[in-house]
């Protein structure tokens, strides 16, 4: 049998020859298996409608934040920090998050 890419496991994966990649999905209903994977012309269309929208909103935010005032953005800034006292931190956070030890454990991994 003729063998196409390999798989994450490493397993080899049969080699398909002009029929569309057939994929199931798991649904609220169940299992769907009629969904067709889309041609690399389908898949490029899609990620330029992607980055259209996304370039939209890059300039949507920027027109919104010049529109912004002192006043609603330092009310906004206001109630995101008010959320932070809701969540009660043991003792130990308070003095402790465990960054300083985190970065000390990726230097000593990424030394060769």
């Amino acid at each position: 049998m003729r063998t196409g890419k390999r798989d994450l496991g490493g397993r080899a994966e049969p080699a398909r020859r002009g029929r569309p990649i057939r994929t199931a999905v798991a649904t609220a209903s169940g299992i769907d298996d009629n969904l067709i994977m889309p041609t690399e012309t389908q898949q490029r269309a899609w990620m330029a409608q992607w980055n259209e929208a996304r370039h939209a909103l890059r300039a949507q935010r920027a027109v919104e934040i010049r529109a912004l005032s002192n006043e609603r953005a330092l009310a906004a800034a206001d109630a995101l920090l008010s959320i932070g006292p809701l969540a009660a931190l043991p003792e130990g956070r308070r003095t402790f998050s465990g960054l300083v030890r985190q970065q000390a454990l990726f230097r000593r991994q990424a030394a060769p």
